[in-house]
């Protein structure tokens, strides 16, 4: 084990790691809407969607580490708990050594291929050649990430997830009022990207100045360094297939529709999928606190780790079912309030019912690739992941032409009637997932809180029918909530709140 010994740290329980990614998410969701009808006023459609096309394609590079990051908040996690030997700065000094050479290696095609897209697109988006120049640099800045991404894995294996967490809403702010001030100072798409970019780049660099501050590793080159990048790709390669492929479902949307539809339409699907992704993101930072306490449960107790995974997945069923619902009902008068009626607000509101009526499929499996990763099976789900990509694209190109953003919200969520399903059949042989225990552990107890909400607004859409009278979204979404939030409480000794409520108290 290599470096100087940490600075004593206490790592936080699963309550203060859930609150401060919550936190962060809703802030991050709360921006997103915020902020997108404002760049659609003073930027515009096209511009922005230049820019998204371009971030998103960035984003893919970050993938090139072939996972490294998950495999120091694994190791470094067991390692915590007497579980491996190798050392954080042992695990540091590889993946920094790793990423190094992906950066020189992917990072000049992609601005190559940034410079071709630009060139067919800017007179579309009527970019002056600086800010096409600008726009390319930018882009090429945000791949950064890519060198930097080791430092906050470094804090969430060290137990210190709250505080990674709390940097990314710095950057959360930064991206909120650096945007502010390009669209009402009119700076511009360029200013908008000089935002976005910052926010990416600046809570990594606040975490490199931690891990070094606080001692939690050093880089250290030494000869033994690739017998380290090889244990740690050994791990990390089967997850990151799946992290891989989760990545370019969720960008490809944007991707195509940019290259298919052209810019204007690929802001307009961004802004019914900034919805869904948002409440993804938020998902995935509700359930990102328990890795670490997964791969240390699994070091010892195998049962404690599995509670812990029943226990995720209902609360991710039930809050991706109340949300959802609220939002399928209310779609259009949110689309209408959120973005003006200067966007086709039809098309927009559609795409987000289907995205979002989609994603109550899809929070199935969300705890159960974090558990895949935790006992030491990373990559198990990647021909479910795999099999969604190839339908999503295939039915993408198929759909998009004829149906415009509509269409990929169709090709995207369609698929999951047929993944879903073979996702738990791959978690009942490879992780042992007792689906009968599941289905009433965490399926049922989520299924009620949302069928009560349902029930409710179907009783009063009948009564108001009758008395020829009209409910709106805005009062279906209410009606559904309460049934929702009802239900909960009639029905939480029934539910395993108990055992989220250990979970939560357990140490990261």
């Amino acid at each position: 084990m290599t470096g100087r010994p940490p600075l004593v740290h206490k790592s936080r329980s699963g309550l203060s790691g859930v609150l401060s990614s919550g936190g962060t998410g809703v802030v991050s969701l709360i921006a997103g809407i915020v902020l997108l009808p404002i760049i659609l006023n003073t930027i515009g459609a096209a511009p922005y969607g230049v820019w998204l096309v371009l971030f998103a394609g960035a984003s893919y590079l970050n993938y090139s580490d072939l996972g490294v990051g998950t495999a120091i908040v694994h190791f470094g996690s067991r390692a915590r708990a007497g579980g491996e030997r190798r050392g954080m700065s042992d695990l540091l000094s590889a993946a920094m050594t790793w990423n190094t050479a992906a950066f020189l290696v992917i990072v000049p095609g992609f601005i190559a291929l940034a410079a071709l897209y630009l060139d067919w697109h800017s007179d579309q988006a009527s970019l002056s050649a600086t800010e096409s120049a600008c726009l390319l640099g930018l882009s090429a800045a945000t791949t950064l990430s890519l060198l930097l991404k080791p430092f906050a894995s470094a804090l969430i294996g060290s137990g210190m997830l709250p505080t990674e967490r709390a940097n990314q809403a710095v950057g959360v702010g930064l991206r909120f009022v650096g945007t502010l001030v390009a669209c009402l100072g009119g700076f511009g798409v360029v200013g908008v990207a000089m935002a976005e970019a910052a926010a990416l780049i600046v809570p990594l660099l606040v975490a490199v100045v931690q891990v070094f501050r606080r001692r939690i590793a050093r880089l250290a080159f030494r000869r033994g360094i690739v017998s380290d990048i090889r244990f740690m790709l050994g791990y990390s390669t089967k997850s990151f297939a799946v992290s891989l492929v989760g990545t370019l479902i969720l960008q490809s949307g944007t991707v195509m529709a940019g290259a298919a539809l052209g810019p204007a339409q690929a802001t307009y699907f961004n802004a019914a999928f900034r919805i869904y992704s948002s409440i993804r993101q938020l998902l995935g930072w509700v359930v990102d606190p328990f890795r670490s306490l997964l791969s240390r449960l699994n070091v010892g107790s195998r049962d404690k780790a599995d509670q812990v995974v029943q226990a995720l997945s209902f609360l991710c069923l039930t809050m991706v079912g109340v949300g959802c619902g609220v939002l399928l009902l209310s779609a259009h008068e949110v689309t209408v309030l959120w973005l003006g009626s200067d966007v086709p607000t039809r098309e927009v509101a559609l795409c987000m019912q289907i995205l979002v009526g989609g994603l109550m499929l899809n929070a199935i499996h969300l705890a159960l690739i974090p558990a895949g990763d935790a006992a030491g099976r990373p990559g198990v789900f990647f021909p479910a992941q795999l099999l969604w990509l190839v339908l999503y694209v295939g039915g993408g190109v198929a759909l998009a032409t004829t149906f415009g953003i509509v269409g990929l919200a169709i090709a995207l969520t369609a698929p999951l009637a047929v993944v879903e399903p073979l996702y738990l059949i791959i978690a009942r042989r490879s992780l042992g997932l007792d689906l009968a225990y599941w289905a009433r552990f965490a399926l049922l107890p989520a299924a009620l809180v949302v069928a009560a909400g349902a029930m409710l607004v179907a009783s009063a859409s009948v009564g108001a029918s009758l008395a020829d009278v009209a409910i709106n979204g805005w009062g279906a979404g209410g009606l559904f909530l309460s049934g929702c939030v009802a239900s909960a409480f009639i029905t939480r000794r029934k539910a395993p709140w108990a055992a989220i409520r250990a979970s939560l108290r357990a140490e990261l």
